[in-house]
């Protein structure tokens, strides 16, 4: 905008129009910051009813997540309130591009417990649909980043929707990346116990096995005890799927010695090892087995892998 002398009050009356234009969108992100708490409640006031309509402006989003900064804790109470008390629309400006990242600057400018639980309880009754959603799962990235213990509610009802969350592309990516933050050991035990209660489910799935995997290289000590004992006889059918053998052959990788003898010592001492070795994904995984073995176990594996009674690539009918 070219009249640089131009005040807020010469906005007044129609500051939401100029929001949502480049020119006053332009000046009004330029003096927010400078403006006096008079001129920023009078910005606000003729902003307050429209606060879901700027979030998802191309140009007033820019404007309201300068508000976002600006405001007092009643103001953000307030807006906070406005955007949470229709779950449909809340959605919405979660799932929209320029919503999410508006809804972004809205997590980081709350600066007190009881603004945050304003925002989460609300979220936590659309927490499936976001975490499913490429856009919307930026916004519960968000919170973990930025409220940590106080995602519990959201936490909670991950746990409750895991499935359909963990064996979604988007929503397994999520899950990972919520891991490598900063979040609480209550959390990280609860996401872990989700796993573990639905790991046959998630191990023969694209992107289960992928968050499976992922946890497995979090060298959580009590993680291949656990499975090592409650997969011992599945080991067998497992690395004949596509999928659950990449997990096996990541436990192969993080366990110990002792651990990584008693699940190869499973599958080749089982009566199906000859389907085993008719499979290609099963061939796969003993020949990797061999690279990670030492021994006497070894020459077996070599043995086997040698026998020319054996038709790789071929599966077995009740694969």
């Amino acid at each position: 905008m070219e009249d640089t002398s131009a005040s807020a009050g010469d906005f007044k009356g129609k500051v939401l129009s100029e929001a949502m234009n480049q020119d006053g969108c332009e000046f009004l992100e330029q003096k927010l910051l400078g403006m006096k708490p008079e001129d920023i409640q009078m910005i606000y006031s003729e902003v307050k009813s429209h606060v879901s309509l700027l979030m998802m402006d191309g140009f007033g989003s820019n404007v309201i997540q300068m508000l976002f900064a600006v405001c007092d804790d009643e103001q953000m109470e307030d807006m906070v309130f406005s955007l949470t008390v229709d779950a449909g629309l809340l959605l919405a400006i979660c799932l929209d591009s320029q919503g999410s990242q508006s809804m972004l600057k809205l997590i980081h400018c709350l600066t007190t417990w009881h603004l945050v639980l304003c925002l989460v309880v609300p979220l936590k009754e659309i927490t499936l649909q976001l975490a499913t959603h490429p856009i919307g799962s930026n916004v519960i990235r968000g919170c973990f980043l930025a409220f940590k213990a106080y995602s519990e509610p959201i936490l909670v009802k991950i746990a409750e929707n895991f499935l359909p969350i963990a064996l979604n592309e988007t929503g397994s990516a999520l899950l990972q990346d919520i891991v490598k933050k900063d979040i609480t050991v209550r959390a990280q035990n609860r996401l872990v116990a989700s796993i573990l209660g639905n790991i046959k489910y998630l191990s023969k799935d694209q992107f289960g096995s992928l968050l499976v995997k992922h946890f497995l290289g979090l060298e959580l000590e009590y993680l291949p005890v656990y499975l090592i004992e409650n997969l011992n006889e599945q080991f067998v059918c497992m690395v004949m799927d596509e999928y659950a053998c990449n997990v096996v052959k990541k436990l192969l990788v993080v366990a110990e010695e002792t651990q990584r003898l008693e699940i190869i010592n499973s599958i080749i001492n089982d009566p199906y090892l000859p389907h085993v070795l008719q499979n290609p994904y099963g061939y796969s995984f003993l020949q990797f087995a061999k690279e990670c073995s030492m021994g006497s176990v070894r020459q077996t594996l070599n043995h086997l892998l040698q026998r020319p009674d054996h038709l790789h690539g071929q599966c077995p009918e009740n694969k």
